[in-house]
């Protein structure tokens, strides 16, 4: 092997360095390193796609458990809880309860100014990848990214990239996907995709790009191009795509706004409603890119009539499903994921919201991004307050999601370079 070739005949130099090393010794040092990092395993990418309804890896039938890790789209700059345990303590936490994923939150404006993210964010005795190791000062808000996606690969776990907000302090925001009257309009949005591909495309478990967050106020095939959803989607999706075309492009639903949607009275969550795309779907340059990912939430974020007793809850919820948003698979076959998913679990009625969301999806072959990990959430964490106690209530509830061993998709491990001969 290359390490095993090194020689002292690949050194002509002689002397020292000045300290008293012999330059020799410095030069095979490095040449032995340099060629062993030469030998060391690449991953080559999975290939994620959309194929009759549900996402396939290598051909494959894929299965998304996933888990939303927010902060990053804060003012924070980094996943909370980072200044108690260490980043690798959380991913340990997913794996063991069988997550294959991340949903990794970020603001536009972040990526764009690329500052350095706050010292008092994190403890750099804990995540010492978050510091500079020549000056000790933070890393830039894009090697942050770096940083955690690097981290969730060392456990087998995809990212999602996901901008949850324009800015760290615009929430809700506008409810659009770029700001109308200021410095964010759609062109500086794709720019700050570009930045992010070039900084993550190379990274083999970044696998998806959520286009926007929740888009409350957009409308979907009104004719209106400020407020259009699916045409926006459209041209940011296919921006994405020409930058890392290998992403899934993970496209959410509106609340109101499409035409025959029924308006509020059908209760719709923020980025649940998918009508519109039953006549008007997305159509990306790469159609089987596309995954629809609406949001769904439990009775206690929003005690919506279709949760009452005498509407049947909570047998009636995989009809509302389907009216809402899975209506389309059934129509075109496009792929789904649920973006995301959460309730507090604490009361009778959201624990069986939980467990049905959970067996249904699992029929549907359509995986989910649970929300949260976080215990600072409303609705509760994976973890508890201490962030260190597994929630059971809600692991339980989950069990039924299967999960894809992302193992299973990569090529073996070669076994270690054998030490250099000196």
């Amino acid at each position: 092997t290359a390490a095993a070739e090194c020689a002292p005949r690949h050194c002509a130099m002689s002397g020292t360095d000045g300290r008293g090393t012999p330059r020799r010794l410095l030069l095979m040092t490095a040449w032995c390193l340099a060629r062993v990092q030469a030998d060391a395993p690449v991953f080559a990418a999975i290939d994620f796609r959309g194929l009759d309804g549900q996402i396939v890896a290598n051909a494959q039938p894929f299965s998304f458990k996933g888990a939303v890790w927010f902060g990053t789209e804060k003012d924070i700059g980094v996943p909370e809880g980072l200044d108690k345990a260490p980043m690798d303590f959380y991913f340990d936490f997913l794996a063991k309860n069988h997550f294959n994923a991340l949903r990794l939150p970020f603001n536009h404006k972040a990526v764009r100014a690329n500052s350095l993210i706050p010292a008092g964010s994190f403890n750099p005795v804990l995540n010492p990848e978050l510091s500079n190791t020549h000056t000790g000062t933070p890393v830039r808000y894009l090697e942050m990214l770096q940083a955690v996606v690097d981290a969730a690969a060392k456990h087998n776990i995809l990212v999602v990239l996901a901008c949850e907000r324009l800015s760290a302090g615009d929430w809700p925001g506008s409810g659009l996907w770029y700001e109308e009257h200021g410095a964010l309009n759609e062109a500086a949005t794709q720019d700050s995709w570009s930045r992010l591909a070039q900084a993550l495309c190379d990274r083999w478990n970044v696998v998806a790009a959520d286009l926007m967050n929740e888009p409350h106020k957009a409308t979907w095939a009104m004719n209106d191009p400020r407020t259009d959803w699916d045409q926006g989607a459209t041209r940011v999706g296919n921006h994405v795509l020409n930058q890392c075309s290998r992403w899934l492009i993970f496209v959410q639903g509106i609340n109101v706004g499409a035409l025959g949607d029924g308006g509020t009275s059908k209760g719709y969550f923020w980025g649940e409603n998918l009508w519109g795309a039953l006549k008007h779907p997305i159509s990306l340059s790469i159609p089987a890119k596309l995954v629809y990912a609406p949001h769904i939430y439990g009775p206690s974020v929003s005690d919506h009539h279709y949760f009452r007793r005498e509407e049947g809850f909570p047998d009636n919820m995989p009809s509302i499903w389907n009216q809402h948003f899975l209506n389309v698979r059934h129509a075109s076959s496009t792929a789904f994921v649920i973006g995301q998913m959460g309730g507090s679990c604490a009361s009778e009625a959201d624990r069986q919201w939980h467990v049905k969301a959970a067996g249904f999806f699992q029929t549907q072959r359509v995986g989910v991004f649970y929300m949260a990990l976080n215990p600072s959430w409303e609705q509760g964490g994976l973890l508890k307050d201490d962030w260190r106690t597994p929630n059971t209530d809600k692991l339980d509830a989950l069990a039924w999601l299967p999960s894809t061993d992302v193992a299973t998709l990569l090529p073996p491990s070669p076994p270690p370079p054998p030490p250099c001969r000196w």
